[in-house]
């Protein structure tokens, strides 16, 4: 039997990284970096091989009369299509507490909402990070600020002020993420995305209230 084109595309999602998985992948508990219309793209790894990944901020939400910002997970599946998750997140870190609604949308099939926490379906976020180094670090081809810090499993995550949404700069160890350009409009599915010249500097970050 063939399989759905919804449960394909979750198989692709966890073969390609635990961090598009659920909440718990990204429940890393550092702060995000909210940029209007900022996103960041990635190369998630899979034993399939590269899966292109990119991260946006959207726009302020609310929902239950709390408040919040969108941000947005986007995969491009093999033979399905662009998958979307959305995350309604309030505070200004990522955490399975902090996610008002999530919402799924996957190319042909119908969008899928759940207001139901990621606590209540997945139980205790990971122990806290560790800070491990601080510096500057060539990354995407830019010099970047980065804060490394260490999780139980062996995974490292670098953080940065720079990149929009998660702030991620790369994740080392079982679930391996590349940071491959970063930036504030325009369309980051595109593989040479225009920049703003160098001396530019891009919009502040502000964290959600």
């Amino acid at each position: 039997m063939r399989a759905t084109p919804l449960l394909a595309a979750c198989a692709i999602l966890l073969g390609a990284s635990s961090l598009w998985a659920g909440t718990e992948g990204l429940d890393f508990g550092l702060p995000l970096v909210v940029v209007e219309g900022g996103w960041a793209r990635y190369e998630a790894y899979s034993t399939d091989g590269p899966v292109p990944t990119v991260i946006r901020v959207g726009p302020a939400g609310a929902h239950q009369g709390k408040t919040g910002r969108w941000l947005i997970v986007e995969v491009e599946v093999p033979d399905i299509g662009r998958v979307k998750v959305e995350y309604l997140v309030a505070g200004k870190v990522f955490t399975a507490n902090s996610v008002l609604v999530t919402r799924t949308d996957i190319q042909g099939v119908s969008s899928a909402d759940s207001s139901e926490t990621a606590e209540a379906k997945i139980g205790p976020a990971p122990s806290a990070a560790r800070l491990t180094k601080k510096g500057v670090q060539t990354i995407a081809g830019r010099k970047l600020e980065v804060s490394e810090y260490a999780f139980t499993g062996g995974r490292t995550v670098r953080w940065s002020a720079k990149v929009p949404g998660f702030g991620i700069a790369g994740v080392e160890g079982p679930d391996r993420l590349k940071l491959l350009d970063f930036g504030v409009g325009g369309d980051p599915w595109r593989f040479d995305p225009p920049r703003s010249p160098r001396a530019a500097k891009p919009p502040a970050a502000q964290p959600v209230d």
